[in-house]
């Protein structure tokens, strides 16, 4: 099927090929791992405005709707496994996922509008690309030199920059990883696994770690009733928006119950989603000592934030988008019931 090329009073559709596999076996055979330009579409609500605004230019789009396959949800032997083609809609509507991950459910509430989420999956949301306020304009011919993302050699977030800084704007990603979510690839050579973490690589251009000819076909999402999560996020807009910045924090107890553990992953800083690594450990040490105390938990979490590296983002400076993870973490442990107050005394 060939999609006609249509005028539009902002530009024109590039006519391209569309193909509608219907199960994971034709998906593989029609996915090319040449230099043929193709993308994948699932609900379509990124990709098919990015080539309306010639920003893509494919020759083949392959479609995901048809495969029954990557759109269920499935209880397995400890895990949850979610089909990347799940409408965020189902998503938020699953009993399963309700009741086990309220946490991602939260997090697909805040995505877009109710029109939207009855088109866009969880699979495109966590491949969502990074955003640029250059890169992702409407009309681009005429105004601005080609960037990096453009096949150019230059960044207009960061002049002289020698990468990409768009940044990561994904909803899902951050609460998945702060869950220990691993993510299933199929490809000509083969099915594998990896965790969700190692699906990103902080390039603008180049965010995923995944190879030509794969496809990402279904999310696994290990079960601890000892752990909880919960995501908050800034945005202009209460309502279809990108955030600013989101913070997922997760918390977990030891087999003997006598430790906690903690995962914090932000979105809305680089071009992959920011796991704080540091700032985890320093406060799981203050919260399993013998005598911790709030303030000092509060102090670790101004002094790894203030620590962290930040792309520009519209007209927000980096220093507002740090107080407000400072702000949204500390909502987020007292949400947990790991807060201690405002941080004023212990």
């Amino acid at each position: 099927m060939v999609w006609p090329s249509v005028r539009r009073r902002r530009g024109a559709i590039n006519t391209f090929r569309y193909i509608q596999p219907k199960n994971i076996s034709g998906l593989k055979s029609v996915v090319p791992d040449n230099d043929s330009d193709y993308v994948i579409v699932g609900g379509g609500t990124d990709v098919l405005l990015k080539i309306k605004r010639n920003v893509y230019h494919p020759e083949e789009v392959i479609g995901l709707s048809a495969v029954e396959e990557i759109q269920h949800v499935e209880r397995g032997k400890g895990v949850l496994k979610i089909g990347a083609a799940l409408k965020l809609a189902d998503v938020i509507s699953s009993k399963e996922i309700s009741e086990e991950l309220p946490s991602l459910v939260s997090a697909c509430k805040r995505i877009a509008s109710p029109q939207l989420r009855n088109m866009a999956t969880i699979g495109g949301n966590v491949c969502l690309s990074p955003r640029c306020e250059y890169y992702d304009q409407v009309v681009w011919a005429g105004g601005f030199e080609e960037c990096y993302k453009r096949g150019g050699d230059l960044c207009h977030v960061v002049r002289g920059g020698e990468g990409c800084y768009a940044v990561s704007c994904a909803d899902t990603p951050p609460v998945l990883i702060a869950l220990d979510a691993q993510v299933e690839i199929e490809g000509g050579h083969g099915r594998r696994k990896i965790f969700l973490e190692d699906l990103y690589r902080n390039d603008g251009r180049d965010y995923l770690t995944i190879n030509r000819g794969e496809v990402v076909s279904q999310v696994v999402v290990p079960l601890d009733d000892s752990r909880s999560c919960v995501y908050n996020r800034y945005s202009m807009r209460g309502a279809i928006d990108f955030p600013i910045v989101g913070v997922a924090v997760s918390v977990s107890d030891s087999a003997d119950e006598c430790t906690r553990s903690f995962k914090v992953v932000v979105t809305g800083l680089q071009a992959s989603p920011v796991r704080m690594e540091s700032l985890e450990q320093s406060i799981g040490e203050k919260r399993n000592a013998s005598n911790y105390s709030g303030s000092e938990v509060w102090r670790a979490i101004d002094e790894e934030v203030d620590k962290l590296r930040c792309f520009r983002h519209g007209v927000l400076s980096n220093r507002f988008k740090k107080r407000t993870v400072k702000m949204l973490l500390r909502s987020g442990m007292n949400q947990l019931h790991e807060g201690w107050g405002n941080g004023e005394g212990d």
